[in-house]
């Protein structure tokens, strides 16, 4: 099982930060993944619902999806290689 670090906001800026921390990571996850989003297959992620990224047999990515409701409220993407490296699906 995955184990991903949550960062606290403080961690990133001194100060406010010039928009919402979630727009960046949304961002920043929407640009990487949209070209890995065809090697994604639906897996569970510590325990969340979520997707793991398979190029020729190694995983890339993992991602966790705490949902309430319908909406997502909290997302563990796990990208480091050391920790996907033993990761079998």
């Amino acid at each position: 099982m995955l184990r991903a670090r949550r960062a606290r906001r403080e961690q990133f800026t001194d100060g406010p930060l010039p928009e919402p921390i979630s727009e960046r990571v949304a961002r920043m996850v929407l640009a990487r993944g949209s070209a890995q989003a065809r090697f994604a297959r639906p897996a569970i992620v510590n325990g969340m619902v979520g997707a793991v990224v398979v190029r020729e047999g190694r995983v890339l990515a993992a991602v966790g999806f705490a949902v309430a409701g319908e909406r997502i409220t909290e997302m563990d993407l796990v990208v480091n290689p050391e920790l996907l490296r033993n990761v079998r699906v």
